[in-house]
């Protein structure tokens, strides 16, 4: 599968890579979780993570605070402005588990399934006050004034 990107962000020159390989937790119960944190700033990722009710969510946080570690071994980024820009998992190989009873009187393996996880940081410019564009008032902006 590829790697959804954020949107709004051109390729940036810098990007921080970790990754967890053969993490025993299934694609189709991790991906839901990675879904919450693609785009967000590295605090509020990890807030996330941290309160997410799901197994999925420690491997990832663990791999979030890799790519963060990279990120900080440079010297020259600061944290507080890393986004997390790609993030995806891939099938890893599955384990062969136990056996179960199958039709006709055969077994089959219980398949014990692993994937990969991959997080990938990038830097964003922090808005600056004067840039910031106003915002519209909160209410019906069109509506008509009620008659005498």
């Amino acid at each position: 599968m590829s790697a959804k990107t954020v949107s709004g962000i051109g390729a940036p020159e810098t990007v921080f890579r970790a990754s967890h390989m053969r993490a025993s937790t299934s694609v189709k119960k991790s991906r839901p979780v990675i879904d919450l944190i693609r785009g967000r700033r590295v605090a509020e990722a990890r807030d996330i993570l941290r309160y997410t009710p799901k197994r999925a969510a420690y491997y990832i946080d663990r791999v979030l605070q890799s790519a963060i570690a990279n990120a900080e071994n440079t010297g020259r980024v600061d944290v507080d402005d890393l986004v997390v820009w790609r993030c995806w998992i891939d099938e890893g190989p599955a384990r062969p588990g136990r056996w179960k009873f199958a039709a006709h009187g055969r077994v089959r393996p219980i398949r014990k399934r692993t994937s990969h996880i991959s997080v990938e940081l990038a830097v964003v410019e922090p808005e600056r006050e004067s840039e910031k564009k106003p915002r519209k008032a909160a209410g019906r902006s069109g509506a008509k004034k009620a008659k005498e």
